[in-house]
């Protein structure tokens, strides 16, 4: 019987091709535009979570205000750390970095001259952040006069990343010898460092109290009490230290205070002053997200007003089926392999189209394994025809309940507006919907 049904589906499908070729193609670019949207919601949330511990990582920014005016500084100054580490033991380690405004040249003696942007940092970047040496190590770091870089650097730079060890690099301001070479970051990490220069001894971060020029990132212990710890240890230096400090600096700044930024809420929630890159918007997602749930929904319901358009064009064909004996349930069962066969097929050709637009968006998280494949195409793909198919054949149970043969027969069988049918028709929506949100809050 199934496979006549079959057959007889296919038959149809040829028959009518526009009107199925319509629906197929129109669901499979709805539900290929969600998922591309997901999966882009999905990176975009992802940033930084790469790091080991990365809910333990917190930057120090600052606010104060000039005049009447109000600045809120992705920096801190460059004492803040060294201050945090002595006077918490909730606090691991620290690091501290500084940015080069635009590019320098520097020469190296094997290749010729280069121009490029680069970051200071303590050694202790190493320690906070997620490096994966291929060439040296990170205890090479903590010699004067060193720096790391990426495998993409190296590559541009000495032709082989094994050749880059040891190689002297000649800066503007002093020499520096490269002694790493670490693997290059994600893009989904609110900063790419490509050339880290440690910060020379002379400059005295530590002292560093009267601006606040310096990113400064911590990471803390696992005690549930570090973090308010470590709030009132700089509401402490806000009053005694920083406050005073950059007042004498400047006579105009006045409440001056810095606190902490979970490393997470960099990309998406941060728009500070001086960020050490661009960020994200967390407007835009939320954007996006309503975006695939009205594409979702309309598709939806323009798919199921077909659906029910093409059930009435046959009814004459159901009338003859219950004059030679076929039950409603038989009926149903050939409505509900034509349904499962279209839904397959959209779901083919959306998970297809997805996976041709991998690489215009930034899916590095997704491209990773095999696994990350399934798990975020092919199992909300799943999903969705679990809740989108059994909305489809309950049109025909309904429309077959409320109809008898004769009025099958002449062609006529107006469906009754019933509360039973509303709910009905809100069925796949509303499904459809939860999924979205169920889908947003395991993956998002």
């Amino acid at each position: 019987m199934i496979r006549q049904e079959i057959i007889l589906a296919f038959r149809d499908f040829h028959k009518n091709r526009l009107y199925w070729g319509v629906s197929v193609f129109s669901i499979a670019l709805a539900v290929a535009s969600v998922l591309a949207i997901s999966h882009y919601v999905v990176v975009e949330k992802s940033y930084d979570k790469f790091h080991v511990n990365s809910e333990q990582i917190f930057r120090v920014v600052s606010e104060y205000k000039d005049g009447e005016q109000l600045h809120k500084k992705a920096m801190a100054p460059g004492a803040i750390g060294y201050y945090l580490k002595q006077n918490s033991p909730s606090i691991n380690n620290f690091c501290v970095l500084s940015t080069k405004y635009g590019p320098e040249k520097i020469s190296i003696d094997t290749t010729g001259f280069f121009y490029t942007n680069y970051l200071y940092a303590t050694s202790s970047i190493c320690k906070i952040f997620t490096f994966h040496f291929i060439q040296g190590s990170e205890n090479g770091f903590e010699g004067s006069q060193t720096a790391i870089i990426n495998e993409t650097k190296a590559r541009n730079w000495f032709g082989d990343p094994q050749k880059a060890i040891g190689q002297m690099i000649k800066m503007q301001q002093s020499d520096v010898t490269v002694v790493g070479i670490f693997k290059d970051f994600p893009s989904t990490s609110h900063f790419k460092p490509e050339f880290i220069v440690r910060i020379p001894d002379r400059w005295e971060v530590h002292n560093k109290w009267d601006w606040p020029s310096y990113y400064t990132y911590i990471k803390i212990g696992e005690r549930p009490s570090a973090l308010p710890e470590i709030e009132s240890i700089l509401d402490e230096a806000n009053r005694t230290i920083f406050n005073p400090s950059i007042q004498k600096s400047n006579p105009s700044i006045h409440d001056a205070h810095l606190s902490l930024q979970a490393l997470s809420d960099i990309h998406l929630n941060s728009n500070l002053e001086r960020e050490i890159q661009a960020n994200g918007s967390n407007e835009f997602i939320t954007i996006l997200i309503w975006i695939a749930i009205l594409i979702l929904v309309a598709a939806t319901l323009n798919f199921t007003n077909l659906y029910v358009t093409q059930f009435q064009n046959r009814l004459k064909e159901v009338g003859l089926r219950k004059i030679n004996g076929s039950s409603n349930w038989y009926i149903f069962q050939s409505y509900l392999i034509r349904a499962l066969i279209v839904v397959l097929s959209s779901f083919a050709f959306a998970l297809f189209f997805v996976l041709m637009l991998f690489p215009i968006f930034p899916l590095d998280i997704l491209k990773t394994t095999p696994d990350s494949v399934l798990e975020f195409l092919i199992i909300p793909s799943f999903l969705l025809i679990v809740f989108l198919l059994p909305a489809l054949v309950m049109y025909p149970i309904v429309w077959l309940r409320n109809t008898t043969t004769a009025q099958l027969i002449r062609g006529k069988a107006p469906l009754r507006i019933s509360s039973s049918f509303f709910s009905i028709y809100a069925f796949t929506p509303v499904c459809n919907l939860w999924f979205f949100g169920w889908y947003y809050t395991c993956y998002v």
